[in-house]
Order: structure tokens, then C-alpha cells, then sequence
């Protein structure tokens, strides 16, 4: 599928880096690519977002929560393009607002002010 949102929407993200990959629709919370780059800054190394805003049917597919912040667009799933995966995570965790998980894979990011969906 065609991309459809290419502009950025910080130094170093674009709109379709968070866009559900089933139906190219995003939801973004306006701040969240202000504190991703602030991770890639603190990381020192290029991330990449493997998973941004998901609809609900994708969320549901790929066993995400219910009540994911995925789904209104204030988590991103990030993985280092160079460097370790613990130390994006360590970075992640320098970044007060954010909710940080290492999932091993990947590490889940979320705005910590944001109210789960439900």
C-alpha cells in the first residue's frame, strides 16, 4: 500500500512513519514526535518507528491491548536503526513524560499524560 501521509512532522519523522499499516489512516498526538526526537537525541543513534497509530482491527490482529495507546496515537514502538536495544530504552527512560517499555524487540513508548483508551 502507498504511503499517503509524507510530511514530516519533526526533524526526523514523517506523518506515514505513524500510520497504521493496514489502511494508511494516523492518528498522532501532536507532541509525541517532540519527545521521540528528544530519545533519538539522548540516544545518539538513528530510531526507527515499527509501529505508530493502529486501528482498531489491526490492534486486534496483532494482539495489541484493548485499551493500547496505540490506538489514539500517543504510543510509538521504536527500534534502533545502530546501537543496542537496552540503550534506547535507557534513553527512553531519561525522558520524564514518557512511559517506556523494553519488549526486546522493540521498545514501546507512550505519553504518560494521556488516560488509557477504553
Amino acid at each position: 500500500m502507498k504511503r499517503r501521509n509524507h510530511f514530516r512532522v519533526s526533524e526526523h519523522f514523517d506523518l506515514d512513519d505513524f500510520e497504521d499499516p493496514t489502511t494508511a489512516t494516523v492518528m498522532l498526538c501532536d507532541d509525541l514526535p517532540t519527545y521521540l526526537e528528544a530519545v533519538q537525541e539522548r540516544f545518539g543513534h538513528n530510531i526507527r518507528i515499527s509501529s505508530g497509530y493502529r486501528t482498531p482491527a489491526h490492534n486486534s490482529t496483532i494482539g495489541g491491548a484493548p485499551t493500547s495507546y496505540h490506538l489514539v496515537g500517543g504510543a510509538a514502538d521504536l527500534v534502533p536503526v545502530t546501537g543496542r536495544m537496552d540503550d534506547l530504552a535507557a534513553a527512553a527512560n531519561m525522558i520524564h513524560d514518557l512511559y517506556v517499555i523494553n519488549e526486546g524487540d522493540h521498545v514501546h513508548v507512550h505519553l504518560r499524560r494521556l488516560m488509557p483508551p477504553s
